[in-house]
């Protein structure tokens, strides 16, 4: 059974024989029921299952980040910021054949935006987490010298990230991200954005590198 929502000009929600209706984003959408396949799976469609699976279990991992990161980007394309990221990591960030398929970290975006890239961004590795800094330009609009650094570390070996959504202003020229104990000695994936204080707009992640061995205090 379905129903129309908001009475006869509403949007259908829910089946009529073989056509279901759904809202996404605010807009009613109807498509046709989905049948299970009877055939097996060609390689190519073997591959793409393999490449969803390694974006979602990168991107899904990292949830908040990328609603920030790709939060202005995803309004212009009328998608959600996880469908938009996800979309370009496949596009981007995957490489090799079936079955051997891996993420591409150095081309894998996790914010996309308008602010300036980080000028000679370097990440050191500290006693109890990590310093990032970069060289602040002391010519670059009030808007860029006053953006938040944002740090996402992902751990390949746990499926999981770690990062801070509110680090220094660009003009400090460092922020610092200090390190649970659990994630001592793993091998990180790490990325430096910036946004602006308003959370409106963000600048294109720039890979950090893949690096290991934490020391804590």
């Amino acid at each position: 059974m379905a129903r129309i929502k908001n009475g006869i000009l509403g949007g259908i929600q829910g089946k009529i024989g073989n056509v279901e209706g759904y809202i996404r984003n605010g807009v009613a959408c109807i498509r046709a029921e989905k049948r299970k396949s009877q055939r097996p799976p060609s390689i190519k469609q073997l591959a793409n299952r393999q490449r969803m699976v390694l974006v979602n279990q990168f991107i899904d991992s990292m949830t908040s980040f990328i609603r920030l990161g790709f939060g202005p980007y995803s309004k212009a394309q009328q998608k959600t910021s996880s469908n938009a990221a996800k979309s370009y990591q496949l596009l981007h960030a995957v490489e090799g054949d079936y079955p051997m398929q891996k993420l591409d970290y150095p081309n894998a975006l996790l914010s996309k935006g308008v602010l300036d890239l980080p000028i000679e961004p370097q990440l050191s590795i500290q006693e109890s987490g990590l310093r990032v800094s970069w060289l602040s330009n002391p010519l670059a609009n009030f808007e860029n010298r006053m953006a938040q650094a944002i740090v996402v570390v992902y751990f390949p070996e746990l499926q999981t990230s770690f990062y801070s959504l509110s680090g220094s202003n660009r003009y400090l020229g460092s922020t610092f991200l200090a390190m649970p104990e659990e994630y001592t000695g793993k091998a990180m994936q790490v990325y430096l954005s910036f946004v602006t204080e308003d959370r409106r707009k963000v600048s294109d992640s720039f890979y950090l590198g893949c690096h290991s061995n934490i020391s804590q205090m």
